[in-house]
């Protein structure tokens, strides 16, 4: 899941679907039929030309009687890539894309009463959820218990209640008398796992089918992989740069240079802070090309708010024709433990072609 490079607050959602299957000598693949992304904030969309449509395309071939699945054959891998992108109009309780393997891979919208495919993702976020609570008590009263033995003194009724009623973040089993009741969701339903304070992440459902069985006795299973929780926009920190940066300037430009020594060309650059609520301080710095200069400011500090973004303009100046690649930029994120360096393997390529 990378920040999409061409428009601000889009994502490119990578999906990697591989056969390995050893269950029998023969017959292995497997049919995948759709994707079901699930998010409050986010739908997807199919990126065009990736299957069979009027020759554009023949590196995926749907299934002949099941237009809407794609089969795999053992040890192969299909990749498909998807955009993901903010809601645009008024936000409801959940999204859900449901994206089918075919021609016109246009996802439809499923409504939360009609959405079956996600029944066992929720049941399995609620059960990890619950088996991550209750392994968390468990370890919180085996510290009590050996606070007290390292003590050496015995543990008095009101401890003792204060354990078995007590769970880990200070709530408690018992409900208070003087607390109005506050409806919760259901811990299996898509609104508990599309919680409203959970505003970058998705959720995504792969269903497949398979044949299965030898000697003439054959049956179909039909089965789904998980993915959930994928973040969006980190909410606090990232594994990679928590900056993104595109840019914004002409592909082609013709230019005299017996008339003019140099050719100046405007460049855009546009950070933005992917992280939700933490501030981003960095330094910007442009690396020295020996075939070409910038004209403009080319290195500085600033710090950058959560979701806000800064555009630096700038000029590219050429004194020859040629196929340049811009992308000179080096970002350094000041940390307090000591600053991370990145340099982003992009290519901003501008032809300059000479001529009157």
């Amino acid at each position: 899941l990378m920040p999409s490079y061409v428009n601000n607050g889009e994502h490119i959602l990578s999906v990697e679907l591989m056969n390995y299957r050893s269950d029998r000598d023969s017959g292995l693949d497997i049919n995948f039929d759709n994707l079901c992304v699930i998010s409050r904030h986010f739908e997807v969309k199919q990126l065009q030309g990736q299957f069979l449509s009027d020759g554009v395309s023949n590196s995926l071939i749907p299934v002949d009687d099941e237009p809407s699945a794609l089969e795999v054959g053992w040890q192969e891998r299909v990749t498909l890539h998807y955009l993901v992108a903010p809601i645009a109009g008024p936000i409801g309780p959940c999204n859900i894309s449901l994206l089918p393997l075919s021609n016109d891979g246009n996802a439809s919208v499923v409504k939360n009463r009609d959405a079956k495919l996600t029944d066992f993702i929720c049941r399995e976020r609620a059960h990890d959820v619950f088996s991550s609570t209750l392994e968390n008590h468990r370890r919180e009263k085996e510290r009590l218990l050996a606070e007290q033995e390292k003590e050496g003194q015995p543990r008095h009724v009101a401890q003792i209640r204060r354990a078995k009623t007590t769970l880990p973040g200070g709530e408690s089993n018992l409900s208070s008398s003087s607390n109005e009741p506050v409806a919760q969701p259901h811990p299996t339903s898509i609104a508990h796992m599309c919680p409203s304070e959970g505003t970058s992440n998705i959720n995504v459902v792969c269903s497949w089918s398979a044949s299965v069985g030898e000697g003439g006795q054959y049956e179909t299973i039909v089965g789904q992989h998980h993915l959930r929780n994928l973040l969006i926009r980190p909410q606090n920190k990232s594994k990679g740069c928590p900056l993104a940066m595109t840019a914004k300037h002409v592909e082609k430009v013709c230019h005299d240079f017996d008339a003019s020594s140099h050719l100046d060309v405007d460049l855009e650059i546009t950070l933005r802070n992917r992280l939700v609520e933490t501030d981003v301080d960095f330094e910007f710095a442009l690396d020295h090309q020996a075939e070409f200069d910038f004209v403009g400011t080319t290195s500085f500090k600033w710090s950058l708010r959560g979701g806000e973004e800064i555009t630096v303009p700038m000029k590219a100046r050429f004194y020859a024709g040629g196929v340049y690649n811009l992308q000179s930029v080096r970002l350094t994120v000041l940390k307090s433990e000591a600053p991370v360096p990145y340099l982003f393997p992009l290519q901003w390529t501008i032809l300059v072609e000479e001529g009157s």
